[in-house]
């Protein structure tokens, strides 16, 4: 499966995170939590996506699934988008 998940709106804390862990060599196959093991480049795929996800946050949870499934429609998991919007918008954005 090829999916992201955003359960909180710290943008700037998730890329600080991706940005401490693409710095450190000692990474070279990532295990993330969703899908199969990665190399280094998800570190670049994630930035992109979190770097999008800003620009499209916004106080809609339907609006941003649609937005975010149109920029990434090679990526699985809408369900996913889903649940963190429960946390992204509160549980009515489901």
């Amino acid at each position: 499966m090829n999916i992201r998940f955003l359960g909180n709106n710290d943008i700037p804390g998730w890329r600080s995170a991706v940005d401490r862990l693409a710095a450190d060599p000692a990474y070279d196959i990532i295990l993330a939590g969703h899908g199969a093991p990665a190399d280094r480049g998800v570190f670049t795929e994630m930035a992109g996506y979190l770097a999008v996800a800003a620009e499209l946050l916004g106080d809609d949870g339907e609006a941003y699934k649609r937005a975010i499934l149109a920029r990434f429609p090679a990526y699985d998991g809408p369900f996913l988008i889903d649940i963190g919007n429960q946390y992204l918008f509160g549980t009515g954005q489901a």
